[in-house]
């Protein structure tokens, strides 16, 4: 079967064959293109006709025209293929593309990375606190003194300055106690 505008030999790939008229998607839009510019010709042809009489002394709409640019940035190859003329450009917005999907990746992985930090960082901080409270509550905690330990503790000190001293002091104070 051969393209309506191309001319190329084609395989349809529709299981209706005789339905398809092209050989590609690019074929069928370029002859939509063109059946649409030739039917605004046309539509501004017959209205130009139609109106001649209303249009004297008005826009002189005789001189404007209605360009046909076909699209310049396909040519045809000599196997008949479409190209791109713009090549290059195309790998640079590619190129742009996988940097902007790179850079969004890496910027999702340091917010990923910012979150468990903070999270950290907030963990830590209470602990701190916890900390500096235990801390607060030690050194202002008053130890409870049992007035038999002092009299102990107070000999201990006492006997590593003056031993014989404290013998003495112990020796007196026990005799009153068991007289």
């Amino acid at each position: 079967m051969k393209c309506n505008e191309c001319d190329i030999e084609f395989t349809p790939t529709r299981l209706n064959v005789d339905a398809q008229k092209y050989c590609s998607i690019k074929c069928r839009n370029l002859s939509a293109q063109k059946r649409r510019h030739e039917k605004i010709i046309s539509d501004y042809q017959s209205s130009k006709e139609n109106s001649i009489s209303n249009i004297i002394g008005e826009n002189n709409r005789e001189n404007r025209e209605i360009e046909f640019t076909p699209r310049t940035n396909y040519n045809r190859e000599s196997n008949n293929n479409i190209i791109e003329n713009g090549n290059n450009d195309f790998n640079a917005r590619i190129g742009l593309i996988e940097t902007n999907f790179n850079t969004k990746s890496e910027l999702i992985l340091c917010r990923i990375q910012l979150d468990y930090a903070n999270k950290e960082i907030q963990e830590l901080k209470q602990k701190v606190k916890n900390l500096e409270v235990e801390i607060f509550t030690l050194e202002n905690e008053e130890e409870e003194v049992n007035p038999q330990m002092e009299v102990v503790n107070n000999l201990i000190k006492g006997f590593s300055t003056d031993p014989v001293g404290v013998l003495n002091f112990a020796k007196e104070m026990f005799k009153s106690k068991i007289a």
